[in-house]
């Protein structure tokens, strides 16, 4: 039996990122509340969502001057979120969402993870005492994310040994409370199925899907020259389909980039396949996994085409009974825009993106 009961999993069934609150831009704080309305919380539940993810950068929290590690404002507005959320029925996936390190633009943040020994110390520490000022929560709706998208590109096999110090730390602090971690390379699967489940059976694995990069991230100018001259790149994908990208494209290397997706055929059953892994990855360890990031870039892609790969991702998880999280509530990535009217601020779906998520409309 998993010892992850199905009461608590199915808290994380589907889910929204709810981005750009607690994690970057933190440049104005003092309205951090006023970032989401109740309004956005009542149609978040009323569309049929079980739980948010909650991204909170470590700078935010984190203060090395303090006894405890803990900002102990900032962490009252988190506290703040909390009762927010879960007065609404919401689960939380708490997840520290460090991309980035402080003294660094690009850097990744687990970088210091990996080649700072003094740093990791620092990071058990807030960890244990972040978990314990978490612990007289509701461990049925507030989960602990660790660490999002540990990289550990070069070496892999380094994270593991922290993996399970950090997941220690935060044990000590709140016993009851599941935790939720992932292997390496950006938490894709191919790191989720490398890596060897942790003694402590009361965690949920998770891993991200943005296959392929070539059509979800099209256009995105952080997400790297491979993708960032890439428009018209069309989803399913097939040598033909992608004649029409190819005309317009002008460098060598974005044609081979959008030859080699053409090639690949990318469509549901593709989907299906690499969604399989991680699944038979959970049935062989028994133990629960959830999909807690998928999303398509919507500046750049046409809403058909973007509904059509969402709401593919969306059938294969469920298929194997896998919880999802989309990302995101209304960013780059967005579910819904906000359109001001003359009573005020009206929240609306983008098209056709509630019946590929599978969700109710309102």
């Amino acid at each position: 039996m998993n010892p992850v009961s199905p009461e608590r999993y199915a808290h994380l069934s589907k889910g929204i990122n709810l981005a750009f609150w607690f994690w970057l831009p933190l440049e104005d704080l003092s309205d951090i509340q006023q970032r989401f309305s109740e309004d956005d919380f009542v149609y978040i539940t009323e569309l049929g969502f079980t739980y948010v993810r909650l991204p909170i950068d470590l700078s935010y929290l984190l203060d090395e001057d303090d006894p405890d590690l803990l900002n102990d404002i900032h962490l009252r507005e988190v506290d703040m979120a909390l009762d927010r959320l879960t007065a609404h029925g919401l689960a939380v996936d708490i997840d520290i969402h460090s991309t980035a390190s402080p003294e660094a633009q690009s850097p990744i943040f687990s970088e210091k993870l990996e080649n700072d020994p003094a740093f990791l110390e620092t990071f058990l520490t807030f960890w244990e005492n972040f978990a314990r000022h978490l612990s007289s929560r509701d461990p049925e709706l507030v989960f602990l994310e660790l660490l999002n998208e540990p990289v550990f590109e070069n070496n892999p096999q380094d994270w593991p040994p922290i993996l399970e110090q950090v997941a220690a730390a935060a044990r000590r602090g709140a016993p009851r409370h599941t935790l939720l971690v992932s292997g390496t390379w950006w938490s894709n699967i191919d790191g989720l199925t490398r890596l060897e489940p942790l003694a402590d059976k009361n965690v949920i694995y998770y891993f991200h899907f943005y296959e392929p990069m070539t059509f979800t991230h099209q256009g995105a100018d952080w997400a790297g020259s491979d993708v960032l001259n890439l428009q018209n790149i069309p989803y399913p994908s097939s040598p033909e389909i992608v004649q029409s990208a190819l005309t317009q494209t002008k460098t060598k290397h974005d044609r081979q980039t959008i030859r080699n997706y053409g090639e690949e055929r990318w469509n549901a059953e593709k989907i299906h396949e690499r969604i399989r892994l991680a699944a038979d990855w959970a049935s062989q360890h028994n133990v629960r996994v959830i999909c807690s990031e998928f999303g398509a870039y919507s500046e750049t892609i046409p809403p058909y085409e973007r509904a059509v790969w969402i709401k593919d991702v969306r059938l294969a998880l469920e298929a194997y009974d896998i919880g999802w999280a989309m990302w995101e509530y209304d960013g780059d990535f967005n579910l819904v825009a906000r359109q001001q009217t003359q009573t005020g601020t009206s929240i609306l779906p983008l098209s056709g993106l509630l019946e590929a998520l599978g969700l109710e409309s309102q």
